[in-house]
């Protein structure tokens, strides 16, 4: 049975980018730490490498989607 705590279930719906995957799911993960959360951390909520969380990041926080919560932390941008 699906864990419906987490919301409804999401079955992906043909062709995916996981890029943007990556993106939105960060942005749920961030919002779960007011004070940020370790780039570290995200990567491996993420499943990605901390190389990959890095641009990430980097990529959400040039569109001001995240910023910099503290040394090698990340938090939502405003």
């Amino acid at each position: 049975m699906p864990d419906s705590s987490n919301g409804p279930e999401r079955r992906p719906s043909g062709r995916v980018l996981s890029t943007a995957q990556h993106a939105f799911q960060a942005l749920e993960i961030i919002a779960q730490y007011p004070r940020g959360i370790p780039i570290k951390a995200l990567a491996r909520r993420l499943n990605i490498s901390l190389s990959s969380g890095y641009y990430l990041i980097s990529s959400m926080r040039e569109q001001g989607l995240a910023e910099s919560g503290g040394v090698r932390m990340v938090e939502l941008g405003d």
